[in-house]
């Protein structure tokens, strides 16, 4: 991707251009008052970053607040008077000087600078950006658990990049920078690597509430390993887009050296961590939430197995038990229902864990029945297996719906009787 200079769309700052540019007479008539800066060193001879920051945001405030006034100036035929102007524009006029006044020194300071500052102008400051609007920080309304309907049926769109520079950089190895201010993906990826690690923490533990720190740091790492990061780095086609040494590419360097697949692995994943980052800081205010969109969409396709697997142990959380349930279908005064050990063989174990295993009979009195099996289950507890018993009685939908039929007409029969005394 060439690297174009910035249109006024991808300015560092239009966001504030175009949200000061919108400003009501009463946004700026209620504008805070400014308060007076303190003295500057003298001795200073070189602008800071702060000072260049104070110098553009009262450049940009001075043409938005000016398109606030909404004054119809003609100074070629008549001079602008204050007296002339409404009281509502002559007030935000007022307020305006006042503003500029506190800026005064920093546009001094930038007026005299002599040095040229330490960055090349076509590599922006993130951390200026980053400054204005709400910075991006974890929220709980973005980091919400996964369902099942997360599950993508196929490839998350990619969010974009809103500064053309921080995603050229996100794609650029450090050892194809032209000069040593030029941007690379290093920084990016620093704070991408942050980012990826808050984002997966947040939604893991939103989603599987009864795991432990363990288990969670597993699922973690299956979202954030290196493999992981390549292969969405490829699905994108981040490799045919970075700009690296010929070594990192599928051939190598041609007649020279070629990286291994664990240096290219490293590689493409740490260029997708500088692409989230570059989503987040190129946004600082929609940012966080649109990288999170997306990574939680993406990682739901990696973790599928175990989103269902949450979601149906959370389903089954909110239901009665297998033998509540079919005490209520069946049970009546009189009618009884036994949980046995099945008979056999005593000691079970599991082939797998070689835990001992308990298996449990379910068996009806009433009815015209008498010891009639139900159902059976087999678990490593006997209270489990009592359950998986009910529930093979309860799959066995055309039988119990006998027994059912038959507790429906007894319990209309005792209402009819009741009705007649």
């Amino acid at each position: 991707m060439s690297q174009q200079k910035p249109s006024q769309n991808n300015h560092p700052y239009h966001h504030i251009f175009n949200r000061m540019a919108k400003r009501t007479h009463g946004d700026v008539a209620s504008a805070p008052e400014p308060r007076e800066d303190a003295p500057r060193d003298q001795k200073r001879t070189k602008t800071s970053h702060q000072d260049v920051h104070q110098s553009v945001n009262a450049f940009i405030e001075l043409i938005a607040n000016v398109k606030a006034l909404d004054v119809d100036v003609d100074l070629n035929n008549r001079p602008l008077e204050i007296d002339n102007l409404q009281p509502g524009a002559r007030k935000n006029l007022k307020t305006l000087s006042r503003s500029l006044l506190h800026f005064l020194p920093a546009i001094r300071a930038l007026a005299e600078e002599e040095e040229q500052l330490p960055q090349h102008p076509s590599a922006p400051d993130v951390s200026v950006k980053s400054q204005e609007g709400q910075r991006p920080s974890p929220s709980s309304d973005t980091l919400t658990k996964w369902t099942v309907d997360d599950i993508p049926s196929s490839l998350p769109p990619l969010p974009a990049v809103l500064d053309s520079d921080i995603e050229v950089a996100s794609f650029t190895h450090p050892g194809m920078a032209q000069r040593q201010t030029d941007m690379n993906y290093e920084r990016l990826e620093w704070i991408g690597d942050a980012y990826l690690y808050v984002i997966s923490c947040g939604l893991i533990y939103a989603t599987f509430p009864t795991l432990s720190p363990g288990k969670c740091s597993q699922i973690r790492e299956t979202l954030v390993k290196n493999i992981t990061l390549c292969d969405f780095s490829l699905r994108y086609g981040f490799d045919k887009r970075a700009n690296f040494p010929a070594e990192f590419g599928l051939d190598g360097r041609p007649g020279g050296t070629k990286v291994s697949n664990k240096e290219r692995t490293k590689v493409l994943g740490d260029i997708f961590e500088a692409y989230v980052a570059a989503v987040v800081v190129s946004d600082p205010t929609n940012g966080f939430a649109r990288a999170t969109a997306w990574l939680k969409a993406l990682w739901a396709g990696t973790i599928a197995k175990q989103i269902r697997e949450a979601s149906s142990l959370e389903k089954k959380a909110g239901e009665l038990p297998p033998k509540t349930q079919l005490a209520n279908l069946i049970l009546a005064k009189g009618i009884k229902l036994r949980y046995e050990d099945a008979p056999g063989p005593s000691k079970k174990v599991s082939k797998d864990t070689r835990a001992p295993l308990y298996t449990i009979n379910v068996y009806l009195d009433g009815w015209g029945e008498t010891g009639k099996l139900l159902g059976w289950g087999t678990a490593p507890g006997k209270t489990e297996a009592g359950n998986k018993a009910a529930q093979c009685a309860m799959d066995n939908k055309k039988m119990i719906q006998v027994y059912a039929e038959r507790k429906r007409a007894h319990m209309a029969a005792l209402e009819a009787q009741r009705k007649e005394e």
